[in-house]
Formats: C-alpha cells, sequence, structure tokens
C-alpha cells in the first residue's frame, strides 16, 4: 500500500435493512475496495438493530459503525443505490426553506451543517474525501424535507459517479458544480458477487417470476392487474413465482399471490441468497417493480420487464439498450403485462443474447470504477 493509500475506508449506504438490492450492493462495493486498497481497514456504517447479518454475508468480521461514532477516516465511500430522491410533499414552510437553499452553493451548506454537527458533539464519521459509486439521483417535490440534507451531502463529495445520464443531471439541478461523472450500477459488477449461471437443462423456459415491492405511492393500485397478468399466465401454463427482496413487502403483496411458489429474502437464513438466486437465474423472464430485480435478473442471464411504478424503472429498463422493456401502469396492465411476457418467453434464446451484450456494456463500465476510487485518492476526481 502507498503513502497515499487510504488505511481506514467507511463504506456507507442502507445497509443491514435485509433489502437484497441493497445487500447485493454492499456485497460489490465492499469487494470492491478491498481490492483496489489492499491493507485497508474497511468499515460498514450499520443503522439497523438487525445488521448482524451483514458480517455473514459478506463472510468476514467486518467492524460496524454507527451514525454518531466520531471516528476519523481517510475515504468514506456511498456505496451506490437510488439513496437521492424524495416524492413525498411536507409542511408548506420546507417550500420556503427549500428555496432559499437552492440558492447556496451545494459545499456552503456541507460546511454549515459541519460546523453545526461539530458544536452540538454530533459530527460522527469524518474523512478528509467522500465518493458516490453507483449512486442514483432522483427528483425532489418543492417542500420535500430530504432536500436540505441531499444537498449538503452532495456539497461534501470529491466526486460522484452516478449510474446513468438522468441521475447526472438531477445531481446538477440539486448541487450546480458537482463533480459528477456517469458511471454503471455497481450490481453490473457481477463478478463480486453473481453465481455462475445455470445449466440449459436447468432452466425452466416458460416460466416468469414476479419481484414485486409495497409501493405507498399509488396504495398498491397496480397489484390487482399484475396478479390478474400472473392468473392469465398461469392458464397459458407458464410456470409463475413470486420473489420478495425485503420481508416487509410480504404483508402488501403476498395477499394478492396466494398459492403461488413465493422466495423471500431472509438473510439470517443459511443458504437463503444461494437459493434465491438460483430460482432467479432459472427463469425464463423476470417481471419486476424493483430496479435490482431487473438488474440482478440480467446478470443472471434473464431478460426482464420493468413495471414503471416511478421513474427509475423506466432509467433501469434504458440500460439494457438492447433488450429493455418498461410497462407504464396505464389503463389494460393486465392484458399488456401477459402479451409482453409471452413475447420474451417467445423469444427465448436469441433474447437472453441480447441481454448478455447489455449486461457486458454495463460491466465494463462498472469495472472503471476501482481507477476512480484510486484517482481520488490521488487528486485526480475530475
Amino acid at each position: 500500500m502507498t503513502s497515499l493509500a487510504p488505511r481506514r475506508v467507511l463504506l456507507q449506504g442502507y445497509y443491514g435493512y435485509a433489502n437484497l438490492g441493497d445487500d447485493l450492493l454492499l456485497l460489490v462495493a465492499y469487494r470492491m475496495l478491498r481490492e483496489t486498497f489492499p491493507g485497508a481497514s474497511v468499515h460498514v456504517r450499520c443503522l439497523s438493530p438487525r445488521g448482524a447479518y451483514l458480517r455473514a454475508l459478506l463472510g468476514e468480521h467486518v467492524p460496524l459503525v454507527s451514525a454518531l461514532e466520531p471516528t476519523d477516516f481517510d475515504l468514506i465511500v456511498a456505496g451506490g443505490g437510488g439513496v437521492f430522491f424524495d416524492f413525498d410533499e411536507g409542511p408548506v414552510a420546507l417550500g420556503w426553506v427549500n428555496r432559499a437553499a437552492r440558492a447556496v452553493p451545494a459545499p456552503w451548506l456541507a460546511a454549515a451543517r459541519r460546523g453545526y454537527r461539530r458544536l452540538k458533539g454530533t459530527l460522527g464519521a469524518d474523512a478528509p474525501r467522500r465518493v458516490g459509486v453507483g449512486i442514483g439521483v432522483g427528483t425532489f417535490t418543492e417542500r420535500s424535507a430530504r432536500f436540505l440534507v441531499a444537498k449538503a451531502t452532495l456539497g461534501e463529495m470529491s466526486l460522484l459517479v452516478v449510474r446513468d445520464e438522468e441521475s447526472r443531471e438531477n445531481a446538477l439541478r440539486v448541487a450546480p458544480g458537482l463533480p459528477v461523472r456517469v458511471g454503471a450500477d455497481l450490481v453490473f459488477a457481477r463478478r463480486y458477487w453473481c453465481p455462475e449461471p445455470p445449466p440449459e437443462g436447468e432452466r425452466r423456459r416458460r416460466s416468469a417470476a414476479f419481484v414485486l415491492r409495497a409501493w405507498k405511492h399509488d396504495r398498491m393500485a397496480h397489484l390487482p392487474a399484475v396478479a390478474e397478468a400472473a392468473a392469465r399466465l398461469q392458464g397459458e401454463g407458464v410456470e409463475v413465482s413470486l420473489v420478495l427482496f425485503d420481508p416487509e413487502d410480504e404483508a402488501a403483496v403476498r395477499p394478492a399471490f396466494l398459492g403461488v411458489p413465493t422466495l423471500v429474502w431472509r438473510p439470517e437464513e443459511p443458504g437463503n441468497l444461494e437459493r434465491l438466486l438460483g430460482h432467479l437465474g432459472t427463469r425464463g423472464v423476470v417481471v419486476s417493480t424493483r430496479a435490482h430485480g431487473a438488474i440482478g435478473a440480467g446478470c443472471l442471464g434473464v431478460p426482464s420487464i420493468c413495471l414503471a411504478i416511478e421513474p427509475k424503472l423506466r432509467v433501469v429498463a434504458g440500460m439494457f439498450r438492447g433488450s429493455g422493456l418498461a410497462l407504464g401502469l396505464e389503463d389494460g396492465l393486465a392484458g399488456r403485462l401477459e402479451e409482453a411476457v409471452l413475447g420474451r418467453l417467445e423469444r427465448g434464446e436469441e433474447l437472453r443474447r441480447e441481454v448478455e451484450e447489455d449486461v457486458r456494456q454495463n460491466e465494463r463500465v462498472a469495472g472503471e470504477t476501482p481507477g476512480l476510487l484510486r484517482g481520488v485518492i490521488e487528486g485526480r476526481a475530475r
């Protein structure tokens, strides 16, 4: 390790909450940091009371850091995910606060927050360099309760590597002048997490897995149509299953799929990850309302259909330039979804080849991330 290389690195994200997409991001980011900075001590920020499973997931006794521990690091890395957005409207007064905040440069907000926290004794983890990799940046409402914190956080970044062009544009709207460049979602770096593809004989060519989530913003109004499409597909002889990336989705989603074989991400259960990924890898198509349901399926060689419950799902479909497909939630969703699934199954091997090419393109871009991290340390952030 050179004199410039960090000796203490903090990795932070939405880790420890039993969300499979975020846990895959953790696997990639942690292993990538260990590989990029060999010999460095990599700590993981975890605010969840159930986060002890992360050590088993990573296969190491990783130091877990809480929010307020006053600890110094050489580098803090935000390890992927769509963490900057807000669809909710807060009180009217927040509209005035946010309008004022938009006029203040992001680094100034970051410095003010840092000074305030230092005075209160709540500075927490600190480092001279901060970088975000594989980050998704969405939009904020006028009265967002998260806008001010998001802008201050972005103002701390030495470099922000976003996962798509839309995220770059959104980031610059929040924090003009931010050092930002377009990369790829970290999960596309599949060598850090992805199992070998199943033998051809194990593929269930006429099958569809539904990766669905609880979604409060439309009060799950789309779910009956999705369940109807699944029932129609079963009537057409398609093997249907339900896969939940977060156990908290069960109460909202599972009653609409009674009798359908279901797999749930339960990280405390030994072998659960292998079973869940093994199942997805043998499906003919994956229908997903989760970004990493579609991205993970692609990495496993399975084509997907993104249901656009939010703009991010259309962006994810666009990451698969040759093979991506997104469906809106307009009238007639059940019929359109049934037709789309059957059409994708019909294309079979041809479509899987297109998926593989799309994944390889994203994988090449994600593979540039270690060099960008080294560039931050060496002062070559831009």
